[in-house]
């Protein structure tokens, strides 16, 4: 693929620089389908070297920003040495190699960064979005996801500037009202939730799919499991080759209880394993649509408010 030859950086230039203004910023998004009543997500509009603008998937399951070879190409984005790394996710087929390029600029509403790493690999694109960007792009900031509103909101944090310390903050004494302490991995929040009033297990927020998930082997310890050949599930790895159903799964998670009168099951082995901890499912749109989400990154903290339905 012709894309600009590769490039090296030196050490001194700094990655990720937010050369705006840091400062309080709104931003509407647009809704995504999975078929025509679905809400599959929230989608951004990202400009990338001032000239080619993407729709990207707002996920808070992905981190940094990811686009297809194709767009990459058409932004001239330049590519940051020859290694590559496996692009992994949901899905039962072999990971993609995922490439390092870099975009000069990237602008999300009036938020303009500097000097953006780009991961770039095929699947990172669907026939209804360019890319991913995860919620962690705005990790300076207090991220607010107001899924009915349909708008990201972004508050700076008190006495705190980007340049300091990507990596989280001492966490203070008390907790601002309404938040909670989730665990983070990488860039990656999740949540204890039990099931069926059972043990709990942590379930990953994860806003860019139309289906709760839960592992069908933490499923069978408390609901009924049957195999379900009709439904599909796939994600940057492809199909997944097993989906099951599990009948009358109530989840309990941050103070919410959500009733699932069948929850779609799959193994979530593979996962778990390339993050080192094993997650009892995903906690994805079905819930979040009637929330407004609010993450501090810095802090480990987060706050699901519960509003009116996706309008």
């Amino acid at each position: 693929m012709p894309i600009s030859p590769t490039i090296s950086l030196q050490a001194t230039v700094k990655l990720r620089r937010l050369i705006s203004p840091y400062e309080k910023t709104r931003t509407k998004l647009f809704l995504i389908l999975d078929g025509p009543l679905k809400p599959r997500g929230l989608g951004v509009r990202v400009q990338l070297n001032q000239h080619e603008t993407a729709r990207l998937l707002l996920d808070t399951g992905a981190s940094g920003i990811s686009v297809s070879p194709k767009l990459a190409e058409r932004a001239g984005l330049e590519i940051l040495g020859d290694q590559s790394s496996d692009a992994k996710g949901i899905g039962d087929m072999q990971a993609q190699p995922s490439h390092r390029y870099i975009a000069s600029e990237v602008r999300i509403g009036d938020v303009v960064f500097a000097d953006y790493p780009i991961s770039v690999f095929r699947s990172a694109k669907s026939s209804d979005f360019d890319g991913l960007i995860g919620a962690d792009v705005f990790r300076w900031f207090i991220v607010t996801i107001d899924f009915p509103e349909v708008e990201l909101a972004l508050e700076p944090r008190p006495a705190v500037t980007p340049s300091e310390s990507d990596g989280p903050m001492d966490a203070a004494t008390a907790l601002p009202s309404g938040f909670q302490r989730v665990f983070r991995f990488g860039d990656h929040l999740a949540v204890p939730a039990s099931i069926n009033n059972g043990r709990s297990t942590l379930f990953l927020i994860d806003s860019g799919a139309s289906s709760n998930l839960i592992d069908d082997a933490i499923a069978r310890e408390s609901s009924k499991v049957y195999r379900d050949d009709l439904t599909k599930v796939s994600g940057i790895q492809g199909a997944v080759k097993q989906t099951s159903r599990a009948d009358h799964v109530s989840l309990v998670f941050a103070g919410f209880r959500q009733e699932n009168p069948s929850l779609v099951a799959i193994s979530l082995e593979s996962m778990s394993d390339s993050m080192g901890v094993a997650f009892g499912g995903l906690i994805r749109m079905p819930v979040l649509r009637q929330m407004a989400l609010t993450i501090d990154y810095q802090e480990g903290i987060v706050r699901f408010l519960h509003k009116n339905s996706m309008r």
